[in-house]
C-alpha cells in the first residue's frame, strides 16, 4: 500500500511535467513531427521512410473518422464523463485503424515510459482504492486531453517508422539482402507467419529508432528512477543508445 502511494505521488508530479511542457503546445508536437527524418531516416533509408509517411497518412484519414463514430456512439453513454467518452474512443479507434501497432504493443502516449507500470493498469483492473487513487486517476485523464497534439506528432512518427520499416524489410527479403527466418527443417515460412515475422521485425525498428513506451523498454536501472527523474533521462539515453 505504501508502494502504491508512493507510485502514485511521483506519477501525479510525472504528469504535472508533461501537462504543463507538452500539454496543449502545438509548436512542441509540430518540431516532434520531423523527428523521423532524424532516427528513422539514416536506419532504414529515406525512401521507405517517405513510404511509411505516405501509409500513416493514408491510415490517419481513417482513424480520424473512425474516432468521430465512435464517440458519436459513445457519446448516448451516460455512465462515461465527457473525458472518458473522448479517449475511449481514440482508444478504440487506433485498436481498428492500425491493428499491427496495437497487438504490437506499440502506444501513441509518450508518458507510458516514465509512469509506474502498476498505476498504469491500476485503474483498468483493480480500480479506485484510496483518494490518491482518485487524484491521480482524474488528473491522468485531464494531461492525456492535454497531450492530444503531441501524443498524435507520437502516434504519426511511430506509425511512420513502422510502415516504413516493412517496406525496407520486404524490399530487402525481395532483393536477397535479407534473409527471412526459416522452419527448423528448412522449410519457408507460410504467407502468415512471414507477415508476423515482418510485422515482429517492424515493431522492434519502432523500438529502436522512436524509443517505444512502456514500461518493458526500459533496463532495470532507469525503472528504479522516480518517475520524475526519468522523464529527463530517458530521452538522451534512449538517444546515445
Amino acid at each position: 500500500e505504501r508502494r502504491r502511494k508512493d507510485q502514485n505521488v511521483t506519477n501525479f508530479i510525472t504528469n504535472w511535467f508533461y501537462g504543463s511542457t507538452l500539454g496543449l503546445n502545438v509548436g512542441s508536437a509540430v518540431r516532434n513531427l520531423f523527428q523521423p527524418f532524424l532516427t528513422t531516416a539514416p536506419a532504414i533509408g529515406l525512401g521507405p521512410t517517405l513510404e511509411g509517411m505516405a501509409e500513416m497518412g493514408h491510415r490517419y484519414k481513417l482513424y480520424i473518422k473512425k474516432g468521430q463514430d465512435e464517440l458519436r456512439i459513445l457519446w448516448k453513454n451516460k455512465t462515461l464523463t465527457g473525458a472518458e467518452r473522448i479517449l475511449t474512443a481514440q482508444d478504440r479507434a487506433f485498436k481498428s485503424i492500425f491493428p499491427e501497432l496495437s497487438s504490437a504493443g506499440i502506444t501513441s502516449d509518450p508518458r507510458a515510459y516514465e509512469l509506474a507500470e502498476a498505476a498504469i493498469l491500476s485503474f483498468k483492473s483493480a480500480g479506485e482504492h484510496t483518494l490518491e487513487d482518485k487524484v491521480f486517476n482524474r488528473a491522468d485523464k485531464v494531461v492525456r486531453l492535454m497531450m492530444y497534439p503531441f501524443q498524435q506528432a507520437e502516434l504519426a512518427n511511430q506509425a511512420t517508422t513502422f510502415f516504413g520499416a516493412k517496406r525496407a524489410l520486404l524490399k530487402g527479403v525481395n532483393k536477397g539482402v535479407v534473409e527471412a527466418p526459416l522452419h527448423p527443417d528448412g522449410k519457408p515460412l507460410d504467407s502468415g507467419e512471414f507477415l508476423d515475422w515482418i510485422n515482429n521485425q517492424a515493431a522492434d525498428a519502432v523500438g529502436a529508432l522512436q524509443f517505444r513506451p512502456g514500461p518493458g523498454s526500459r533496463t532495470p536501472v532507469m525503472a528504479s528512477i522516480p518517475g520524475p527523474f526519468r522523464q529527463l533521462l530517458g530521452f538522451p539515453v534512449r538517444l546515445i543508445n
